[in-house]
């Protein structure tokens, strides 16, 4: 039931009836894409690579201008760690590709 007013003298009324809820499986070869994490975000030394896969995936970073800025190999359940110092405050993205072909892009903050 939802009700409503408009200029304070019409008042609507409706219902909303919910026929039928679903679940959404078809998402699940997404999952595991997600295991990889970069924290923190943003960033000002350093940031963390946490690939939580049990295969191997590929990071590549972006600069603004869509150039790749670099690439990380990631083994399977391994920890890097990447300097960041030295590079220039602002966004960069990155896509994270992993050994069966799935991938998932994110953005980078770099801020001092």
């Amino acid at each position: 039931y939802y009700e409503f007013g408009s200029d304070c003298w019409e008042e609507e009324t409706f219902y909303l009836t919910v026929l039928d809820t679903m679940t959404i499986t078809s998402i699940s070869p997404l999952v595991p894409i997600s295991k990889v994490t970069l924290y923190p975000n943003p960033a000002q030394d350093f940031i963390t690579i946490n690939n939580h896969l049990k295969s191997s995936a590929t990071l590549i970073i972006y600069d603004v201008q869509g150039r790749p800025y670099q690439t990380l190999y990631l083994q399977a359940q391994e920890i890097q760690e990447l300097e960041v110092v030295d590079w220039e405050n602002g966004s960069y993205y990155y896509t994270i590709l992993s050994e069966s072909g799935e991938s998932r892009t994110g953005k980078l903050l770099i801020l001092r």
